[in-house]
């Protein structure tokens, strides 16, 4: 069976890889300052206290732990989709 799909699926790879790395770029301040157009946190120091405020239960070393772990997986899984490299264990 021919697979008619392929360009879509293509494209969706790209904007989710687009938009993992966007959010990466955000909190590392590579975006521009918070309070600018679409920009969340515009440094870690900001991703981290909304993190905190997330996971009250976990104290600030903690809290920058999983926020490295989420952070390193939005990239991992960013740079997977857009290079086309295991999107099936990305996606999921």
């Amino acid at each position: 069976m021919k697979n008619s799909f392929t360009v879509p699926q293509l494209l969706l790879h790209i904007a989710l890889g687009i938009g993992f790395l966007t959010t990466v770029a955000d909190r590392s301040g590579l975006l521009g300052q918070m309070g600018t157009n679409n920009i969340e946190w515009g440094n870690w120091d900001n991703f981290i206290k909304y993190t905190a405020t997330l996971m009250p239960f976990l104290n600030r070393p903690a809290v920058n732990i999983m926020g490295s772990i989420a952070t390193l997986a939005e990239a991992i899984i960013g740079i997977l989709l857009l290079i086309g490299y295991k999107t099936r264990l990305a996606a999921n």
